[in-house]
């Protein structure tokens, strides 16, 4: 719990937080139950500004971001709801960020920060850690509000005499950019990191445990001078061997990280179909239906800019059509008119049928291995067919169109959305030039699958 002193409106405020509330009260009233402050009967608004204070404890500077919107309050004290606060020693630009957490020590597997290790028939034990410069990664950039941000993995390196545990590693994400006192850029940049982190876990509840700020001194070292806590990166932990074993590693995305980063902070990496958790994950329902495949249409845009290549006697034939509906649609008014249009829009229109046919026929070598084995446990390889799977799954998705939510799934149309969401990952990382048996590995990793692909 923070407490400490604010100084708000030219009025100073006691104040302590509480999980993300913020208690504040006038020191002036302090005692004086039968004096009304004036924000009693007018409560603040916040929308962008930052509530300025003193940490008692430290005396260091701290800066609450409350969420829009009218303070409430109870007995005399004010309370505001934070998104997220930042404590500084002084008031410093800021030009490194870092950020740790358990799902970060797999992505950039810690394993790989030991050199070797000994054991001594007499007792004795060593352990030795690999270089700075062999435990970092390259450096990759990508650009936030027009700053050039540079992002690095590291392995720290910690030790604590006296400690059951003396030695402990932990991979940390770095970013540098140039020195700053724009908060807001600050805390974006670790939002972009956690939905990067969601990416690759395929599940909104990782969690970055520390975020920690620096500075660069007159002899160009990084010190350490603050900390952000987002209250809503704190997440519900999953078990230690979906953490360890259900993620996309870096090695496999690296020279790839900067350009994932740069699509995630635009918003041209489709996220929206990822689960809260890997139980919810498992679940299969009808928003589930709805998000991957909308995460496949996403995908078809990217992929076939120009639609479903066609022949020349069809899209001849098509346009012949159009010509036709124009003259229908010139020589009519009213509602014949509208229906006219209707169906000249419907033209040359590929169905979700024909598109995932489509991806199925040009990206066989990509998606097939994955295909074969889902089918063929659940022993349905003949069901294995794009044509198929393509009408199943349009099928289902015109049941829910129009309002069929009564009808269960289909057997194998479960089956089928199992194998797009698969699917899509393979497609994602391809975009990337991510080599197809790098990413045919990533895929089963993340999704627990276990078999030996017979593509390389």
């Amino acid at each position: 719990m923070l407490y400490g002193i604010i100084d708000y409106k030219n009025e100073k405020y006691i104040f302590k937080l509480q999980d993300n509330i913020l208690h504040m009260e006038l020191i002036d009233y302090l005692g004086k139950g039968c004096l009304i402050p004036d924000w009693m009967t007018n409560p603040p608004s916040f929308e962008d500004e930052y509530i300025r204070g003193i940490n008692a404890e430290n005396g260091h500077i701290v800066l609450f971001k409350p969420y829009p919107g009218n303070a409430g309050y109870r007995n005399m004290q004010m309370r505001i709801r934070i998104q997220h606060y930042i404590e500084l020693v002084k008031d410093i630009t800021i030009s490194k960020l870092t950020i740790k957490g358990r799902e970060i020590d797999y992505i950039y597997d810690i394993e790989n920060g030991i050199d070797n290790y000994t054991f001594g028939e007499e007792g004795t034990a060593s352990c030795k850690t690999k270089t700075f410069e062999e435990t970092t990664s390259q450096i990759e950039y990508f650009n936030v509000d027009d700053k050039k941000v540079e992002i690095y993995f590291t392995i720290n390196r910690g030790i604590s005499f006296g400690s059951c545990n003396p030695l402990t590693l932990h991979s940390t994400i770095n970013l540098k950019f140039d020195e700053t006192k724009d908060y807001d850029f600050l805390v974006k940049l670790c939002y972009i990191l956690k939905k990067f982190l969601t990416f690759l876990c395929y599940r909104e509840n990782v969690n970055i445990d520390q975020i920690d700020l620096y500075t660069l001194n007159d002899k160009f070292l990084y010190l350490k001078v603050g900390k952000i806590v987002c209250f809503d990166m704190k997440n519900e932990e999953e078990t230690e061997k979906i953490v360890k074993e259900r993620n996309i590693s870096y090695e496999s995305i690296k020279d790839h990280v900067g350009d994932i980063l740069q699509d995630i902070e635009k918003g041209n990496l489709y996220l929206r179909h990822i689960p809260d958790s890997h139980r919810e994950g498992l679940k299969m329902d009808h928003s589930k239906f709805i998000m991957v495949t909308a995460a496949i249409e996403w995908l078809f845009k990217i992929l076939y800019p120009e639609g479903i290549p066609h022949s020349e006697k069809k899209v001849k034939a098509q346009n012949e059509i159009r010509e036709e509906l124009e003259k229908k649609i010139q020589s009519n008014t009213g509602e014949l008119k509208k229906q006219y249009k209707f169906l000249q829009r419907l033209i040359g229109a590929d169905g979700l049928s024909q598109r995932i046919v489509q991806i199925g026929k040009d990206y066989n070598d990509l998606i097939y291995d994955i295909g074969k084995y889902l089918y063929s446990i659940n022993e349905l390889s003949d069901e294995f067919d794009y044509e198929k799977i393509g009408k199943r799954i349009q099928d289902q998705r015109n049941n829910f169109a129009h309002g069929n939510l009564d009808k269960e799934f289909e057997e194998t149309a479960v089956l089928d959305l199992l194998y797009l969401e698969r699917v899509v990952y393979l497609l994602q990382l391809s975009l990337y030039g991510i080599e197809n048996n790098i990413a045919i590995e990533q895929v089963k990793r993340l999704f627990g699958m276990r078999f030996i692909s017979s593509r390389r």
